[in-house]
Protein backbone atom coordinates (compact mmCIF):
# COMPACT_ATOMS: atom_id res chain seq x y z
CA UNK A 1 0.00 0.00 0.00
CA UNK A 2 3.17 2.18 0.95
CA UNK A 3 4.82 1.77 -2.11
CA UNK A 4 1.66 2.71 -4.60
CA UNK A 5 1.17 5.82 -3.03
CA UNK A 6 5.00 6.69 -2.84
CA UNK A 7 5.33 5.81 -6.83
CA UNK A 8 1.70 7.64 -7.60
CA UNK A 9 3.49 10.75 -5.89
CA UNK A 10 6.63 10.28 -7.25
CA UNK A 11 5.15 9.97 -10.64
CA UNK A 12 2.68 12.67 -10.65
CA UNK A 13 5.98 14.74 -9.20
CA UNK A 14 7.94 13.59 -12.21
CA UNK A 15 5.04 15.28 -14.83
CA UNK A 16 4.97 17.98 -13.04
CA UNK A 17 1.35 18.09 -11.45
CA UNK A 18 2.02 19.63 -8.49
CA UNK A 19 4.03 22.57 -9.70
CA UNK A 20 0.46 24.63 -8.95
CA UNK A 21 0.03 23.68 -6.01
CA UNK A 22 3.75 24.47 -4.85
CA UNK A 23 3.81 27.89 -6.07
CA UNK A 24 0.64 28.62 -4.48
CA UNK A 25 2.11 27.16 -1.00
CA UNK A 26 5.11 29.08 -1.33
CA UNK A 27 4.00 32.10 -1.94
CA UNK A 28 0.86 31.89 0.82
CA UNK A 29 3.74 30.39 3.08
CA UNK A 30 5.94 33.52 2.45
CA UNK A 31 2.70 35.93 3.09
CA UNK A 32 1.71 34.28 6.20
CA UNK A 33 5.15 34.85 7.72
CA UNK A 34 5.97 38.51 6.69
CA UNK A 35 2.10 38.95 8.36
CA UNK A 36 2.93 37.53 11.41
CA UNK A 37 6.49 39.16 11.66
CA UNK A 38 4.82 42.07 11.00
CA UNK A 39 2.30 41.18 14.07
CA UNK A 40 5.17 39.97 16.63
CA UNK A 41 7.06 43.09 15.77
CA UNK A 42 6.08 45.70 18.13
CA UNK A 43 7.37 48.95 20.34
CA UNK A 44 7.90 46.62 23.61
CA UNK A 45 11.61 46.64 24.83
CA UNK A 46 13.24 43.19 24.96
CA UNK A 47 13.33 44.02 28.45
CA UNK A 48 9.22 43.79 28.73
CA UNK A 49 9.35 41.00 26.50
CA UNK A 50 11.45 38.80 28.88
CA UNK A 51 9.17 39.95 32.10
CA UNK A 52 6.03 39.29 30.23
CA UNK A 53 7.31 35.86 29.02
CA UNK A 54 8.01 34.82 32.68
CA UNK A 55 4.77 36.47 33.63
CA UNK A 56 3.42 33.90 31.01
CA UNK A 57 4.86 30.42 31.91
CA UNK A 58 4.03 31.32 35.72
CA UNK A 59 0.42 31.69 34.74
CA UNK A 60 0.50 28.68 32.36
CA UNK A 61 2.12 26.54 35.35
CA UNK A 62 5.22 25.85 33.11
CA UNK A 63 8.43 25.59 34.29
CA UNK A 64 10.88 28.28 33.97
CA UNK A 65 13.53 28.48 31.51
CA UNK A 66 17.26 28.55 31.65
CA UNK A 67 18.29 31.07 29.89
CA UNK A 68 22.64 30.81 29.59
CA UNK A 69 22.67 34.43 31.26
CA UNK A 70 26.62 34.04 31.67
CA UNK A 71 27.26 32.98 27.97
CA UNK A 72 25.49 35.89 26.31
CA UNK A 73 27.53 38.02 28.55
CA UNK A 74 30.82 36.52 27.50
CA UNK A 75 29.21 36.96 23.98
CA UNK A 76 28.35 40.74 23.88
CA UNK A 77 31.91 41.64 25.58
CA UNK A 78 33.41 39.57 22.68
CA UNK A 79 31.10 41.00 19.95
CA UNK A 80 30.91 44.59 21.27
CA UNK A 81 27.12 44.13 22.56
CA UNK A 82 25.46 42.67 19.53
CA UNK A 83 23.50 40.26 21.65
CA UNK A 84 22.11 43.39 24.16
CA UNK A 85 18.70 41.70 23.32
CA UNK A 86 18.88 38.87 23.87
CA UNK A 87 20.65 39.88 27.54
CA UNK A 88 17.67 42.12 28.10
CA UNK A 89 15.38 40.09 27.81
CA UNK A 90 17.12 37.51 29.99
CA UNK A 91 17.29 40.49 32.44
CA UNK A 92 13.77 40.63 31.98
CA UNK A 93 12.73 36.92 32.48
CA UNK A 94 14.95 37.08 35.40
CA UNK A 95 13.56 39.65 36.99
CA UNK A 96 9.82 38.67 36.65
CA UNK A 97 10.72 35.21 37.49
CA UNK A 98 12.08 36.68 41.01
CA UNK A 99 9.18 38.85 41.60
CA UNK A 100 6.84 35.94 40.77
CA UNK A 101 8.15 33.65 43.33
CA UNK A 102 9.00 35.95 46.12
CA UNK A 103 5.38 36.97 46.02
Amino acid sequence: MLKELHDYVKKNYEQGNYKDAEAQYKNWDNRNYYDKKTQTQSKQSDYQKGYEQATQDFKNNRAFHRYPKEAVKIGNEITNNKLSEVSNFIAGYEKAKADLVNK
